[in-house]
């Protein structure tokens, strides 16, 4: 069962049919699909050809004959209907810097995907870089509830009301960066609060820092 919607699909294949933006990039489509598929053992729409390979070749880089969004209605490699995990992949390859190498460009593809996959939970997030260049992989996304109601810590719960804000507003990596960082402040104010020196005993006789005004829940 695949968590990302056949509308969710179709909206980010609607973009690049729009748009005009080229999923393979700078690569031609046979080289584009051959980082992601073993194209000489798919079959091939052609009977003159014997493989995908050669039929991809001979309709998009010979003949130029297909329409640019082919691969998003081909059976071989049914992406409106295949695995979460496949499509991701395929969007993932599209923003590679091999296939994509302005960094700009990848960011904003990557903008446009995100607004559509949210509503499913998932996102495209930078995970590392090659040669100063973003590499990003898909990751779940939603926001769980740590507290239900207010803990009455005002600083964690001015915390948390900032994070829900920031959560709900971000749209680009440095913005969800700076969600899990304030994330972290949350947790160590968590952490100030509940300390009790009676009942926590540090091992290394340090102590740690207790808020100025330290309350107690309500």
């Amino acid at each position: 069962m695949t968590e990302i919607s056949e509308v969710t699909r179709r909206s980010i294949i609607d973009f690049f049919t729009m748009s005009q933006t080229h999923w393979s990039g700078r690569l031609q489509d046979n080289e584009f699909l051959a980082r992601l598929y073993d194209l000489n053992n798919l079959p091939s729409h052609d009977y003159r050809y014997r493989t995908a390979s050669s039929d991809i070749f001979q309709h998009r880089v010979r003949n130029n004959d297909w329409e640019n969004d082919w691969v998003f209605h081909d059976s071989r490699f049914n992406l409106l209907y295949e695995s979460d995990e496949e499509f991701l992949r395929f969007l993932c390859e599209t923003v590679h810097p091999i296939v994509r190498p302005d960094p700009d460009a990848a960011r904003k593809l990557v903008e446009v995907y995100n607004k559509e996959l949210a509503a499913d939970g998932w996102a495209l997030v930078s995970v590392k870089e090659v040669s100063g260049k973003p590499i990003f992989a898909p990751q779940q996304v939603g926001r769980v509830a740590v507290f239900e109601e207010p803990t009455g810590w005002q600083k964690v719960d001015r915390q948390l009301q900032e994070v829900r804000l920031r959560l709900d507003t971000a749209d680009n990596e440095e913005q969800y960066q700076a969600v899990g960082l304030l994330c972290r402040e949350v947790l160590i104010s968590v952490a100030q609060e509940v300390y009790d020196p009676a009942q926590h005993p540090t091992v290394d006789d340090v102590l740690p820092s207790i808020p100025e005004h330290k309350c107690d829940p309500v």
